[in-house]
């Protein structure tokens, strides 16, 4: 008999956690489990299922546990959600529940752990510090980390629960990315840095005008393509500041796009500027499509990148370190292609097929 897994998402967003999950999800189907999508509210990740043919169950629900500081709130939140997710787990003969978003893991752990349904808690993110949480965490059973560096936020009296399994890739790259026809093609001499990170303070945009002001002292040709949506308001900012250093030419705001490959495979260049990405799954997706990749050496980036045998790892808030590693994969040909072909091997551990046994394991 199929296993009836269920997968809950709140819908009003979408981003690295949401692809890694739909990933698994189609990966599952395959080989014959029945994964059941959860979504509470119609927004962008509905849009994206339908997209990729992926059935799902729409159960509308406003109130989430966590997203409030008030104790009397969340404890209201509970009680309320906790007969309506209960009637969901019926309904739908859920067999074992997996989350992959904090709101959805306070939300739905009570419930499924009071009906005796398997419940895997999958940390995308640092551990937050509420009160909260550190309540909850003590209840599951099994929890799968992203990262090594996301398991250490952890106390180390979970660590035992823990498992740590990567975020997976597609396990075949559509061969339309190699015929992308749009306007970088028309540009060949122009050196195509791409930047695949929502607009967030923990991404650093603001380093991307610091190294795009030291690139045109340089007197190369380049332009710098950063894609994500504005989700803390700072694009108006940094337009200011593209404007004051005469670069607004060289930096161009793509927005979100989905998929995000035929993008990434038409870089000469992907940088990864976060301070502290609990994966940076755009960096496997980067080596998997023989872009070389720079990257912040901080969160969990020095867990994937080997430096300079896959790629190039920096000091963080060093934007004149990211500039010399541009200019090596630049100039030096012979070093661009070893790094590309080591890291398309690499690549090769985070496949679809790989990743999901790994899962599968902590279902069972």
């Amino acid at each position: 008999m199929k296993k009836n897994i269920c997968f809950p998402f709140i819908g009003d967003s979408f981003g690295g956690s949401h692809k890694s999950s739909i990933i698994i999800i189609k990966e599952l189907k395959r080989i014959g489990f029945n994964p059941i999508v959860i979504i509470h509210k119609r927004g962008i990740l509905e849009e994206i299922l339908r997209q990729d043919n992926i059935e799902y169950r729409y159960y509308p629900l406003n109130r989430f546990v966590g997203t409030s500081k008030s104790k009397i709130k969340n404890f209201w939140n509970i009680c309320h959600n906790f007969f309506f997710i209960t009637r969901i787990l019926k309904k739908n003969k859920i067999d074992c529940v997996h989350t992959n978003d904090m709101r959805m893991h306070l939300s739905w752990i009570l419930p499924s752990v009071f009906f005796r349904k398997r419940f895997i808690w999958h940390q995308r993110t640092i551990l937050p510090s509420s009160l909260l949480v550190k309540l909850l965490i003590r209840i599951p059973k099994k929890i799968i980390c992203i990262s090594k560096f996301v398991k250490d936020s952890f106390p180390k009296l979970y660590h035992s629960r823990i498992k740590v399994i990567y975020n997976p890739i597609e396990t075949i790259v559509n061969r339309k990315y190699e015929k992308e026809d749009n306007q970088f093609k028309k540009k060949n001499k122009i050196i195509k840095i791409g930047v695949f990170a929502n607009l967030q303070s923990i991404k650093q945009p603001s380093i991307l005008i610091q190294i795009a002001r030291k690139l045109k002292t340089l007197n190369k040709d380049f332009q710098i393509c950063i894609f994500g949506n504005d989700k803390e308001n700072l694009k108006e900012e940094l337009i200011k500041n593209l404007k004051k250093n005469y670069i607004t030419k060289n930096v161009e705001f793509f927005g979100f796009k989905y998929p995000i490959e035929k993008w990434i495979k038409i870089m000469d260049i992907v940088l990864a500027t976060s301070l502290a990405d609990g994966f940076g799954r755009t960096i496997i997706e980067s080596m998997n499509l023989k872009v070389p990749v720079i990257a912040s050496n901080s969160g969990g980036h020095a867990e994937i990148i080997s430096h300079l045998d896959n790629g190039i790892l920096v000091k963080a808030q060093d934007h004149n370190e990211f500039v010399e590693s541009i200019m090596k994969i630049i100039k030096d040909k012979s070093f661009k292609k070893k790094l590309v072909n080591e890291a398309y091997k690499y690549s090769q551990n985070f496949l679809a097929d790989k990743i999901t046994k790994k899962v599968i394991k902590e279902y069972e």
